[in-house]
Parts: structure tokens; sequence; C-alpha cells
């Protein structure tokens, strides 16, 4: 499988044309991401299934992809990134297709499993081929924004789907987002040139002590992106209940919302201007510090207009910060699939935020959680400071190769 239109694209051009590809995989991998409350409430609603049920269905979907995405960093030491991510798109859409006719529970959620396993192929590919990039904060920032404003756009669109039979009419939302995203992902480069390889002189033992650096950093890194997502994702879970908490009427609850995510435009445009122009560390202690006020504002019982703010502040904070995230693990090796790890830690948490955050706000209420979230932000960032140092002198090696 190749792609003509890309062979022997010039720079520039070349770039765009990976961003471009990047994209559309991404997308495809956030589809389901930007679904979750409209399905479970629609497989509630039209399937009969309990809330647990439809969690599950969801979950399994979302574990499915970021198992899948992680396998494949971990088993492939580079390749056809178009084939890869063509292949998995592919298989999305077609266990989409299928899983709008399936009525037994079972099937249904052996189907989005599927769909999920077809996800983390772009997922993945999306991940790695932007380690080509000079500015991989700002490639990173720049295909979050592009997902923000295609999660709005799905999520806006969905209830105009008509559904088929008994089908949610979500699911039929989603199968058509993924088909619209299939052209833009046949844009990718059949295949990339990342990075360099590790310097020649470097004994045996010294590349082992290396890898085995590199390993550890990656799984700080990783660490400390599920730790701050899982934080944000508990809140974001609870919004409505916290928003009726207030007094706000459920209708003034979606508005505040609405409202928060289109601040996540806000922290991804600033993150892909900014860049790497001052340093990973500086806009991360920044963005973490925002975000960990906004939880602990949001956990105790905030009135009307504090609430409207703490979610925007939250939101908005946690899309600035993704993509120095990513963009970290994208350095650690010459691979660039380190912010495949990341990224799958990342998704993960849409598996088990709900559920942890049942758990935690029934058992010791939503002031205490405020207070862990302190604590775990504090670890997350000293995690994230400890990456950042050590690669430096690495990052500087490479730059001093000819």
């Amino acid at each position: 499988m190749t792609s003509p239109a890309s062979e022997g694209v010039p720079g520039r051009k070349r770039l765009l044309l990976i961003l471009a590809g990047c994209i559309g995989c991404f997308c495809v991998a956030n589809a389901t991401w930007w679904m979750q409350p409209v399905l479970i409430e629609q497989f509630v609603g039209t399937r009969g299934l309990t809330a647990a049920g439809a969690g599950l269905i969801v979950s399994g979907e979302m574990i499915a992809l970021a198992v899948t995405s992680f396998v494949l960093a971990k088993v492939l030491k580079g390749g056809r990134f178009l084939t890869l991510g063509a292949a998995g798109t592919l298989l999305a859409v077609a266990a989409s297709f299928v899983s709008l006719w399936l009525s037994s529970y079972p099937a249904l959620l052996v189907a989005r499993v599927i769909v999920g396993i077809g996800e983390g192929f772009p997922f993945m590919v999306a991940n790695t081929a932007l380690a080509c990039f000079p500015d991989r904060d700002r490639a990173f920032a720049q295909m979050g924004f592009v997902n923000v404003l295609f999660g709005v756009a799905l999520v806006g669109l969905a209830p105009m789907v008509p559904a088929l039979g008994g089908t949610p009419s979500a699911l039929t939302a989603l199968l058509i987002s993924l088909c619209v995203l299939v052209p833009l992902v046949f844009v990718m480069p059949s295949s990339l040139s990342l990075v360099g390889q590790e310097p020649v002189h470097e004994s045996s033992a010294a590349r082992a002590a290396l890898k085995s650096e590199v390993r550890m950093r990656i799984g700080l890194l990783s660490f400390a992106t599920f730790t701050v997502a899982l934080a944000s994702g508990i809140m974001w879970c609870f919004y409505g209940l916290i928003g009726s908490q207030t007094g706000l009427s459920a209708a003034a609850v979606n508005s505040a919302i609405a409202t928060s995510i289109f601040t996540a435009f806000i922290g991804t445009s600033l993150a892909a201007v900014i860049g790497n122009a001052f340093g990973r560390l500086i806009p991360v202690s920044i963005a973490l510090t925002l975000m960990t006020a906004a939880i602990v504002v949001l956990s105790l019982h905030p009135g009307p207009w504090t609430f409207r703010i703490g979610t925007c502040v939250n939101v908005a904070a946690l899309y600035f910060l993704v993509p120095y995230l990513f963009a970290a693990g994208s350095v650690q090796d010459t691979s660039g699939r380190g912010a495949t790890f990341v990224g799958s830690a990342f998704l993960m948490t849409g598996a088990v935020s709900p559920y942890v955050g049942g758990l935690l706000v029934e058992s010791i209420g939503t002031e205490i959680v405020g207070g862990l979230v302190v604590i775990t932000s504090i670890i997350a960032w000293l995690a994230f400071a400890y990456v950042d140092r050590r690669s430096q002198p690495a990052l500087q090696r490479a730059q001093a190769r000819p």
C-alpha cells in the first residue's frame, strides 16, 4: 500500500502531509473518547443496558485501543506508517459497521473491542510519526487543536444523525466520522525517516545503560500523564453532580460544560503558538499548577460562577499540558515511540476515570479527592522535572552531531 502523492515530496510540503496524516489518525483514535457520555446514555436508553453494562462496552473499547497502541510501539521497530494507519482505520470502520446491526450484548462488546484494536494502529502512527518534526511540542499542539475541533463537531452533529432501528444514533455518527477521516489517513507518506541512530562510538554497556535509563524516563512520563489525566478526568466525570450542587439548572450546567470544552481550543492554541520557546518544564509547571488549583476549587462546593471558571481552567490547562507531555515522550528515544506509551497512558484514563472517580467520591467525598490531587500533582511534577533534566544532556549530544 503506497501513497504516490507523498513520494519524493520536499521538506515543508512533506511535513505538512505527515501532519495531515497524523491528524487523521489521531482523530480516528479519539472519536469514541469524545462520544463516551452520549454513547453510554444511548446504550442505556435504546438497548436497555444497565449503566455498568454500557460503561463496560465503552471502557472495553478504550482499553483495547490503549493496549494495542502500547504493544505495537513495543514490538515494531519502525516501518510503513501508511500501511499500519490505513489497516487499523479500515478494521475500525468494518467493526463499527458490523456493530450497528448487533443486538446481543456480548456480540456488541466484542465488536467494539475490535474497533478499539483497529483504532490503536492509527493512534500509534500519529504519536510516533511526529518524531520527525523539529518542534514536536508545536506539532503535537497543532494535532491536538484539530482533534478538539473534530470532537466539538462530532458531539454537536451527532444528535442530527438518525438512528437505524434500535441502533443508537451515536454509533452511526461514529461510523460516518471514521469514513470521513479515511482519505486523510491515506495522505500519510508510506514510510518515514524519524531521527538519527545512537552514536556508534558508544560501547554496548553504555548503550544498554542508556536504554534502561530511557525506559525509566518513559515510564515516569507515562505515570505522570496517567496521574494528571486521571485527576482531571475524575472532575470531568462529575461536572454534572458538582454543578447541580451549586444550584445551577441542568441547562446551565450543560452550558458551563460546553464552554469548558471551547476553552480547550485556547489551551491547545496557546501551546501551538509557544511551542518549545521556553522549554517544557516552565509551561508544564504553570499548567499543572492552574489545573490543580481548579480541581481543588471544584472539590470544595464552589458557587455558580466559581464552578464555571473552575471547569474552564481545568480543561484549558489539561489541553495546554498534554502536547508537552506527548512531545517529552517523543524525544526520549531514537524511534519516537515514547509518545505512544504516554498517549496510551492518557487514553487509559478514559476507561478508568468514571469508575475510580465514583469509588472515591462515594467513599471519601470530593473534598478529600481535591486534597489527594494536590499530592498526586506534586508527584507528577517531580517525575516530569526529573525526566526533563535527565533529557537535556541527550538532546545536547544529538544536536552536536554532524
